[in-house]
């Protein structure tokens, strides 16, 4: 089977604008996941807060500097839509509900709260990736 040009160049186009859109989100990913790991371990480790409080509040709090972050940053949005707002309710929810299951089924594995959050955070970075770009922000015309 021959690719042409055009298909190549278009293949080329659509991981550098992924390679572009992973590197920002990646930065406000960060600030996300600082926040939440942090208050996590403090809610649930320190506070001993039960862990679906635990994960909820940290969750809370690492969703408003998402949206912030990703709307104006990530995704260079002029303005702070509804739109987005509702989807990326969903997609946290979505988010939200899948990140839970995998802290828990690590922790019942005897992963350490520290290592479950984090392998729990790189999963989940990779699924809010797809899903804003193909979803929450993307332009319409």
């Amino acid at each position: 089977m021959h690719v042409s040009n055009l298909n190549l160049n278009e293949l080329l186009r659509i991981i550098k604008s992924y390679y572009k859109l992973a590197i920002k989100h990646f930065f406000i990913s960060i600030l996300c996941a600082s926040s939440e790991f942090s208050f996590f371990l403090f809610f649930f480790s320190h506070l001993k807060i039960n862990l679906f409080f635990s994960y909820f509040l940290s969750f809370m709090i690492a969703f408003l500097v998402g949206i912030i972050g990703h709307t104006y940053f990530t995704f260079s949005l002029k303005i702070f839509s509804k739109r987005s707002f509702y989807l990326f309710g969903i997609q946290c929810a979505i988010a939200f509900i899948l990140g839970y299951f995998i802290v828990q089924m690590l922790l019942d594995l005897h992963f350490t709260a520290l290592l479950s959050k984090l392998i729990q955070l790189a999963i989940v970075f990779f699924f809010n990736l797809i899903f804003g770009k193909n979803f929450t922000f993307k332009k319409h015309k």
